[in-house]
């Protein structure tokens, strides 16, 4: 699995895992939060 590193507008950092059968960022799930 490969994890990628988002940088949100917000100043938040989040692991996502690149999933092509579901959006990343509409899910909850596959998010581990860095710091908030």
């Amino acid at each position: 699995m490969v994890l990628l590193l988002a940088q949100l507008p917000g100043g938040e950092q989040y692991y996502t895992a690149t999933i092509p059968e579901a959006p990343t960022r509409a899910s909850g799930t596959n998010i581990s939060s860095r710091g908030s």
